[in-house]
């Protein structure tokens, strides 16, 4: 038998709720992580990265390096290379952010072959 189709609309909802509430918050940013999430299955990819712009901050927390990760992400599938290299170019300059350093470092060598620039993507 085939799964029922999910319904995320209230939980979309809800989590539009908390940033809407709190939009300076981890919690909002958590919130816009899922909504995005959920946003990118549905096909909605621009409306991910505004949920996600919405709360991005400067912060050096853990959930803004992944709100900016994500960003980037999303960038890169709408063929937007050059501005997803240049938002993972900021968590890369982040002595904080080492953990996601070599992952978005890949990511960026994959925009650069895209972009066909092979010289930088082998560089890194």
């Amino acid at each position: 038998a085939k799964p029922e189709p999910v319904d995320f609309s209230q939980v979309k909802a809800d989590f539009q709720k908390v940033i809407t509430a709190h939009p300076k918050s981890i919690a909002a940013q958590m919130s816009a992580l899922n909504l995005a999430s959920i946003l990118s299955e549905e096909g909605k990819t621009e409306e991910a990265l505004t949920a996600l712009k919405s709360v991005e901050n400067k912060s050096n927390g853990l959930v803004s390096f992944l709100v900016q990760q994500q960003i980037g992400l999303l960038l890169a599938d709408q063929d937007k290379c050059q501005e997803a290299v240049d938002v993972w170019q900021k968590v890369i300059g982040n002595k904080t952010a080492a953990f996601l350093h070599s992952e978005l470092q890949l990511q960026q060598a994959l925009c650069y072959s895209k972009l066909n620039d092979t010289a930088k993507a082998e560089a890194l």
